[in-house]
């Protein structure tokens, strides 16, 4: 099952943008660490 090239290039835009999303998330959640220690 061979992909076309807009299949391609969506899964590459994909998985950027899933690494995009992690990344985000990390900071984010690192965030509401420090916060949260400020709070304890």
């Amino acid at each position: 099952n061979e992909l076309d090239p807009n299949q391609q290039g969506f899964a590459q835009v994909l998985a950027f943008a899933m690494i995009i999303v992690v990344a985000i998330v990390m900071l984010l959640s690192h965030a509401v660490e420090k916060r949260a220690g400020r709070w304890q």
